[in-house]
């Protein structure tokens, strides 16, 4: 991994205003507006430094952890890239992916390196956080109100954006609105993440979806682990062992894997012999923790809890005889749950 590079905040705040003096115009720069572009820098330098997931008792420097991840999609040449392949291309997308695989973490992590190069000018948004909506919708009206200022065309400005299902749709479609009138600009590109199967709302842009942990990835991610907690891990027993033991999706996910060698570095270091224990902590923190720690609830239009979705897709599972099943014999299943608990 490439060493950090350690800029105050101070030294930074003249950096990012000079180059948006290009897109906005120096007269026009209020001081309003540039007390949000602080905050935005501010925030963007808090989150885009660490990582800290459900179970890590300490944040860890992004640098010493993180291993790049790939996106796809079929109809894209190559079908596989990195985000810096769309970066350069000049390619708006939404990266969509589950729970815990790193989409967050590939925005900070872009982030991170693009803040100090003379041909971008990055800005990060995560949408949970309160102002963030707001603060994206006064930049873009700044850029359209600065349209007609000479500009160099060297720089282009890159709007990370985060969390567009974890707001309400309402604020999706002021997001989608926000993100069409910049895109019509010209004067940069964005990256949303999404989790899969929530609608984007008349945007146009790529889609294309996070790439699981291939098997160097996997073992690059165990020793990184290792190295920054000083645990004794074989990464490649390790690997062996898990995928012995059936567990090949947690080594193709993130989260998972980080939770395999938390239990690993842990007082008890042994994983479970079958696949119940370890697969019930993986569902406590996704279905649980994961949302929790953000502070959020989801909306939905059957108004069950986490427990209580957990018990009908249990239903669910009981009632499916292969690994996949048709949509009649699901359905059939949920309305029976939803029966038995006096909803249906």
């Amino acid at each position: 991994m490439a060493n950090s590079i350690n800029i105050d905040l101070g030294s930074l705040l003249p950096y990012f205003e000079e180059k948006l003096n290009s897109f906005i115009g120096r007269d026009m720069l209020s001081t309003t507006l540039k007390e949000i572009v602080r905050n935005v820098i501010q925030s963007g330098e808090q989150l885009s430094r660490s990582v800290q997931i459900v179970g890590m008792a300490q944040p860890i420097p992004i640098e010493r952890i993180y291993q790049p991840t790939l996106l796809k999609n079929e109809n894209f040449k190559p079908p596989q890239f990195c985000l810096q392949d769309l970066i350069e291309r000049q390619q708006d997308a939404v990266i969509f992916a589950g729970p815990g695989f790193g989409k967050t973490t590939l925005l900070h992590w872009e982030y991170h390196h693009l803040r100090l190069k003379s041909s971008c000018l990055p800005l990060l948004f995560t949408l949970r956080w309160e102002g963030a909506v707001e603060s994206l919708e006064t930049i873009v009206s700044a850029l359209q109100s600065g349209r007609h200022v000479t500009r160099d065309d060297k720089v282009r400005l890159v709007l990370f954006v985060d969390g567009y299902d974890e707001v309400s749709e309402d604020i999706r479609r002021r997001v989608s609105r926000t993100l069409m009138s910049y895109a019509a600009l010209d004067v940069g590109q964005f990256y949303l993440t999404c989790r899969e199967f929530y609608p984007i709302i008349d945007l146009k842009a790529l889609h294309c979806r996070l790439a699981s942990f291939c098997r160097d990835d996997s073992i690059r991610f165990i020793k990184a682990f290792a190295g920054v907690f000083s645990g004794s891990i074989d990464a490649e027993l390790l690997f062996t062992e898990l995928q012995g033991r059936g567990f090949a999706d947690f080594l193709s996910h993130p989260l998972l894997l980080a939770l395999v060698c938390i239990l690993r570095t842990s007082a008890n270091p042994n994983i479970p012999t079958n696949a119940i224990g370890l697969v019930r902590r993986a569902i406590d923190t996704l279905s649980f923790r994961w949302d929790a720690s953000k502070s959020l609830h989801r909306g939905s239009g059957i108004s069950l809890d986490g427990e209580e979705r957990m018990r009908c897709l249990m239903r669910i599972a009981y009632r499916m005889d292969a690994m996949s099943s048709p949509a009649p014999r699901v359905e059939a299943a949920v309305k029976e749950h939803l029966h038995q608990i006096q909803m249906g």
